[in-house]
């Protein structure tokens, strides 16, 4: 349970690690290497 004062930062991380995420898996699809992507700040 997320206590109620930290809800709003919670919601706001998650969206970011969402979008990150998508950008992840966009970068996968153009066929990047693993390096290339964590050269970007993406992980694994």
């Amino acid at each position: 349970m997320v206590p109620r004062a930290s809800a709003y930062d919670v919601l706001m991380r998650a969206e970011e690690i969402i979008a990150n995420e998508k950008m992840i898996f966009n970068w996968v699809h153009e066929g990047q290497t693993i390096q290339e992507i964590t050269r970007k700040g993406g992980y694994f």
